[in-house]
């Protein structure tokens, strides 16, 4: 606002001046109205008003007393007509409004924290940060940090907004370049029982470059004990792992009480499983005995739910075909005096006569009964 209609435009520097600059002049003929930096120390009010729109004006008041220095002196107002003094010289009361952020730039990883300032100029309030994933300490201070979120994959921007007592947007901006990618490492197992004889294919998922605890870097290992195995994924973000715990099964140890055996033809034995709360029979027979009179190898295995499958146990039984004995000459034999006769045994052997001889025959030469 220039109080003259003949200001000389060239004792004054507009070498900061970069936007448009609007300049309002007052009336031609009117004294009263002048900026006054010379005179006497007292109040100085200075009002404007317009004829169109009609009702529009608006004064503020400032102390002479308090201009710094002759040429140059100036009073800036703001919105609400409270004055503060300066004196620039011969330049140009250029206000410049900026905002602008401090750093130039930044390389993190994912989950990184970023310190971060910015400088205002001029007259700037409501200032806000905005960007990214993650979140600010504070979005309104001009000192914030910006804690990365793990969903920062990708290079970003971080703003800071303003506007100035007049409501121009001010905004400034920086670079976020993700410099790697967050390592990740997860083991899936088809199984973490582990059977007497077996192995577990153990699998690492994630962003690569393995190291497992046995040493090996390869994708995927197969374990044949029982224990703790972890691996880690190292990237340029740092480093992960993951474990999982193996444990070895044992398996259910069935047994048959009784040992391989003969019985008669005719007679049966039973048999009783042990070590296990439910059985299957090579028979089909689902129960803890089993009762049996023919021949032949009868086995029993667990049926119970188990990891590992159970063991078999098994017994041999044998028939033994009953003991038959004949002597071949009828009773009626007689012989004479000083005669002998044989006598045969039919059957199954070996034999035992009541004379004690054990032949499949003997010599008769008295009277009497022969078995």
């Amino acid at each position: 606002m220039i109080t003259s209609s003949d200001v000389n435009t060239t004792a004054n520097s507009f070498a900061n001046l970069n936007d448009t600059l609007y300049v309002i002049y007052q009336c031609v003929g009117n004294t009263l109205g002048h900026f006054s930096n010379n005179v006497a120390s007292g109040m100085k009010t200075f009002s404007m008003s317009f004829s169109s729109p009609s009702g529009c004006s608006d004064a503020v008041t400032y102390n002479n007393a308090n201009l710094i220095g002759g040429n140059g002196a100036m009073v800036n107002f703001t919105p609400s007509g409270s004055p503060s003094y300066a004196n620039n010289g011969c330049q140009a009361p250029i206000i410049q409004n900026t905002i602008n952020i401090n750093e130039t730039g930044f390389s993190i990883c994912p989950g990184d924290t970023i310190n971060l300032s910015a400088t205002v100029l001029g007259n700037v309030t409501s200032t806000t940060w905005s960007g990214g994933h993650g979140t600010f300490s504070s979005t309104n201070n001009l000192t914030t940090n910006y804690y990365s979120n793990n969903t920062d994959i990708a290079n970003f921007y971080i703003y800071i907004d303003g506007q100035t007592t007049c409501g121009t947007p001010l905004k400034d901006s920086v670079l976020v370049q993700i410099g790697g990618s967050i390592s990740s490492v997860n083991i899936t197992s088809p199984s973490t029982i582990l059977c007497l004889g077996d192995s577990i294919l153990l699998t690492a998922n994630g962003t690569g470059n393995y190291l497992w605890n046995t040493g090996s870097t390869a994708n995927s290992i197969y374990v044949l004990s029982a224990g703790t195995f972890w691996a880690t994924s190292t990237s340029s973000c740092g480093s992960s792992i993951d474990s999982i715990k193996i444990t070895m099964a044992t398996p259910t140890t069935v047994s048959i009480t009784e040992p391989n055996t003969a019985i008669c033809q005719g007679q049966s034995i039973t048999l009783h499983a042990n070590g296990s709360s439910s059985y299957i029979w090579s028979t089909g027979a689902t129960t803890d005995s089993l009762t049996i009179s023919s021949a032949g190898n009868y086995s029993v295995t667990s049926s119970a739910g188990s990891t590992c499958p159970s063991n078999t146990d098994s017994v041999q039984i044998t028939v033994t075909p009953p003991i038959t004995v004949s002597i071949l000459e009828p009773n009626t034999n007689n012989i004479c005096t000083g005669q002998s006769i044989t006598l045969h045994a039919s059957g199954t052997g070996p034999f035992l006569w009541n004379t004690g001889a054990t032949t499949n025959s003997i010599i008769a030469s008295t009277t009497g009964s022969f078995f």
